[in-house]
Formats: C-alpha cells, structure tokens, sequence
C-alpha cells in the first residue's frame, strides 16, 4: 500500500500568529489549506477547525504542512497530476482513563460508570483516494468493542465467542461503525457536490470529531445528544467565495434525514434539508461566524405487513411505529487572538411528535418539547512545558422534559483542565468535570477526573 504527501498551498491571508509559531502538524484528511513549514503552525489541538493531524507519511521537517479547516477533501492535492495512483490511509485513536468521585450509591452513579477504569474509545481510520483532478473519494470507519452493552434484564451482553482459528479459545470480537463514505465533485471554488454518507456540517464541534483535534478529553453534552443529526446520507453542496478581506462559506444538504437505517432507506418518504453560512473574518487573529438550520422528520417502524382488508383482499399496511417532525438550528463562533482561543456554539432543537407515533419512554410517553444548550470554552497555549494549554468550559443545558426527571431539567457543566502538545502528533489531555442536573423530581450531581492520551497515525 502506497502512501503519498500533501503538496504544499500558499497561506490564506489572516491567519493567528498562532498558527504561525508553533510546531507544524502533518497533513490532515479532508477540505484543508496547507501552510508553508517556514510558518511553523500550531497543533491541531490550538486550532479545531482542523478535523485531524494526521501523519500520512514521515517527511523530512522542510516538507511537512498543517491543516486550517476541514469539511471534506475540497482542498486535498495528493499530487500535481489529474489523478493520483495512491490510496492513501490514515487515522486517530485514542485512550482514557477515568475516576467516578461521588459516592457510588448515588442516584448519579446509575448514568455513569462507577469504576475507575482504562478504556479505548476510538480507534479511527481513514482511506482517501484523488480520482482525477475533480473527482475525490473518502472513507472514514470506526472501530468498536461494543455491542458491550447491559441488557433489558440488568446483565451485561458479552461479545466473547470461540475462535475457530485458535482451538476455539475465547475471542471478544466487536463492530465496525461507518462514519462517513462519499464521492464528490469539484466544479470550481464555489460549488462541490458530494454524495454519500457525510458528517452533518453545522458548528464548530460535529465536524472537527478526531479526539487529536479536540481540546478536552470529551465534547461538550449538547453535541453528543446530537441535537442535529451527527450524520446524514444524500446530496452535500459546498462553496466558498472571497468578499474583500472576508470570506463566505456555504453548505447546503438534502438527504434522508434522522432515521435508525437512515443511512439505506428513507422509512418517511419525507427528504430532510439543511445548510450552513460561515463568514470568516480578519478581525483580531481570525475570527469565524457561523449559523446552522435542519428540518427534517424522523421515522423508525416496524416491516409492512399483508393483511387481509374487510372485502377479503390482500393489502401491504405500513405500521406507524414512531415519528416525530423537527428542526435544529446553531451559532457558533471561533475567534484567536495570539495564543487565546476562544469557541462556542448555541444549539438548539424542536420535536413534535405525528399523532399515534409518540415514542414510549422509560416512566411514561416521551414528550414534545425543546432542547437547547450552549457552551464556551477558552484556552491559552503557551511556548513551553509541551506547549501546554490551560483551559476552561462551561456548559448550560435545558433539557427536553421526561418522566423520570420532570418538566424542563436544567444541567450546569463546568470543565477545567490541561492540554499539552509534545508532539505534532499526540495530544495529552487531564481534565475535572463537575456537573449538576436540576429537575423537579431530583437533582443529580456529577464529579470525574479524566485524562486522555490520543494520537494521529
């Protein structure tokens, strides 16, 4: 397997003296303009709007680069030909370790796990390939342990299982998530079509999702709750125009929306749409504004059945099952100033349920209602001590209504913690995490110690 290195572009005017002074990082996958090494650029981990540093091979200092945005491989020359005749692979991964500190018999320790433990949490790899001078493909998959799950009886679904190939010892197998797949188009700086399965592009934190990227340990709740659909299957558009010293991104989608096999089959018949605007401006370092919007409807159901209607016919019936119309929107905003890194994202999202497909929750039926959370974080990344950044995030959430907590719960989250760079490609990460939950029925409080240590291959 061949592997190749990212030819290098010119800088886009504007850039943080940030990105221009620490150690570079090497190229990453996806839409990324590259710096020339002389500008020595900042770790991913300073810049999220890179999806992932990754080290597609191991060039000589004077030929290494580093990303500044990615959303998907507009900007990604593998080689000055029409085509390149390389697959290229890389990928993150990452592991962690963390402590529970409430007591165990509290009500909060039900939501997380109690013991303090070592885990691997990703394991991701990628697979690229230039197709021709317009024409690029991608493939993102995540490797899993689970289905380690616990079960509708309390008991702990085991994914152990003799191996044929070593007489029949035990093995723990585990799956494989598609996170994203799809070919694209480049008419021109303005339009890219892409099809396929593709990461929803809205805010600041969806997109930019390899742990090497993010600065804690963990995102914050509101995008894990994917208050947007983390993925979507269809028809991405994309673009980008220059305004003077501003430039004006977009991102347009239509697709088969939120759906448990959203990614084969549109259970609705009901097509989602979506999209983006981002203004990137030079104020200050580099300043980026962004807003999002998606409306679609969700549907998961049982198979048809064929059923015998009252004058004796048969007739394929479509079950209910459940479903729900909605619509999300966020703002984000990403600014730098110097070695000052500030991001936040509002996001929010309105459910409405179809009569006779409301969904059956634990303690009752679940609700309609709306959810809405934000956070901010602020980080400073200093020139020594592997390029450490403190920083600090907090979160407030008002979570959709459910039985078990009442009407309206509203969750404060505060994060505190360190992150340090000691190498392009490895990030280290410690972090405190507390968090209170405040419902009519009980207030649930969280304390955890985490450290992480993720790395580009």
């Amino acid at each position: 397997m061949h592997r190749s290195r990212g030819r290098r572009r010119r800088p886009r005017a504007g850039l943080p003296p940030s990105l221009r002074r620490l150690p570079p990082i090497r190229p990453t996958c996806g839409r990324a303009d590259h710096l020339r090494p002389s500008q020595a650029p900042a770790p991913a981990a300073d810049a999220p709007s890179a999806t992932l540093p990754v080290a597609v091979a191991a060039p000589p200092a004077a030929a290494q680069s580093a990303p500044v945005e990615d959303l998907g491989l507009a900007g990604l020359e593998l080689d000055p030909a029409p085509a390149d005749e390389h697959l290229n692979l890389y990928g993150f991964a990452d592991v962690t370790w963390r402590a529970l500190l409430i007591p165990r018999t509290s009500v909060g320790a039900n939501y997380f796990p109690k013991e303090n433990t070592f885990l691997v949490g990703n394991v991701n790899l990628y697979a690229t390939k230039k197709l021709s001078r317009r024409w690029r493909s991608l493939l993102e998959v995540r490797f899993l342990y689970a289905p380690i799950k616990p079960t509708a009886d309390g008991t702990y679904q085991s994914t152990t299982a003799p191996d044929p190939a070593d007489l029949e010892r035990p093995i723990q197998w585990g799956g494989i998530s598609i996170e994203r797949v799809y070919l694209e188009y480049e008419i021109n700086q303005w339009l890219t079509i892409q099809a396929g399965s593709f990461l929803t592009p809205y805010g600041i934190w969806n997109v930019d999702h390899g742990s090497p990227t993010i600065i804690p340990v963990t995102r914050p709740y509101i995008i894990g709750e994917s208050l947007f659909p983390q993925q979507q299957t269809g028809l991405h558009l994309y673009g980008k125009r220059p305004v003077g010293n501003y430039q004006l991104k977009y991102d347009a989608t239509l697709t088969n929306g939120r759906g448990t096999f959203a990614a084969v089959r549109d259970f609705d018949d009901n097509k989602a749409i979506g999209g983006r605007l981002e203004l990137e401006a030079p104020w200050l370092d580099g300043v980026r504004l962004g807003i999002s919007g998606y409306l679609g409807r969700f549907t998961d159901r049982p198979a048809d059945v064929i059923v015998v209607d009252p004058a004796g016919k048969l007739v394929n019936t479509t079950p209910p099952g459940t479903s729900y119309d909605e619509r999300a929107w966020g703002l984000d905003l990403l600014a730098h100033r110097g070695p000052l890194h500030i991001q936040a994202e509002l996001v929010g999202n309105d459910r409405h349920y179809r009569t006779g497909a409301r969904a059956i929750a634990r303690g009752g039926f679940a609700p309609d209602g709306r959810y809405v959370g934000a956070y901010a974080l602020v980080g400073y990344r200093l020139d020594r001590w592997w390029q450490m950044m403190p920083f600090v995030e907090l979160e407030v959430d008002r979570m959709r209504s459910s039985p078990e907590l009442g009407e309206d719960p509203v969750a404060v989250q505060a994060t505190g913690g360190l992150n340090f760079r000691p190498d392009p490609s490895v990030a280290l990460k410690l972090e405190y995490v507390e968090a209170q939950i405040d419902a009519p029925i009980t207030k649930l409080t969280f304390r955890a110690l985490m450290t992480q240590a993720s790395w580009a291959f």
